[in-house]
């Protein structure tokens, strides 16, 4: 049987009624299927044992990822990749350390204005004990905005006369 008429998505369908389980209501526009499949849920097989296996690489994993979270969350705040400044033999003699580029963590214990920038002292610890010393900051950095009693790393160029200028700064 073929249906002619009005366009549809069944206009060239061609069906015989050989199988009893179905039926073609042209009318409406649909197939409808009788005593076709009758679904049912597929018999499973009860699982006899957990596989310990799979229990203990899930466990090793949330070991790990703890262990890495732990290590990301309690690190010390990274300055800068220069070398740190020999405070020691900065103190005894700064002219030494000239032309050389090296990263600075201290708190800032004061700051004082200069027409050129803003003298920094910082208070920086050592292995042995707490030692003071000045940071120029030129006024090319003023975006920053320095806060007594913060702590910052300052990459520093040891200038002529042993006074270290700061070229970069980050509040840490």
């Amino acid at each position: 049987m073929t249906y002619k008429g009005a366009p549809s998505p069944f206009a060239a369908l061609q069906l015989e009624q050989k199988a009893p389980f179905w039926k073609i209501d042209l009318d409406l526009g649909f197939i409808l299927l009788w005593d076709s499949f009758i679904l049912t849920p597929m018999a499973r097989r009860a699982s006899s044992k957990s596989n310990t296996g799979t229990t203990i690489g899930v466990l090793a994993l949330v070991v790990v990822l703890l262990g890495v979270g732990y290590f990301f969350l309690n690190r010390k705040p990274s300055g800068f990749t220069d070398p740190p400044l020999p405070i020691r033999a900065f103190l005894s003699n700064a002219n030494s350390l000239r032309g050389n580029t090296y990263s600075v963590e201290g708190q800032v214990h004061a700051i004082r204005p200069q027409d050129s920038g803003k003298f920094i002292h910082l208070r920086v610890a050592d292995r042995r004990a707490e030692e003071h010393i000045f940071v120029i900051v030129p006024n090319t950095l003023n975006s920053i905005n320095i806060e007594r009693e913060q702590t910052y790393s300052f990459r520093v160029e040891i200038k002529k006369g042993g006074i270290p200028e700061a070229l970069e700064l980050k509040r840490l």
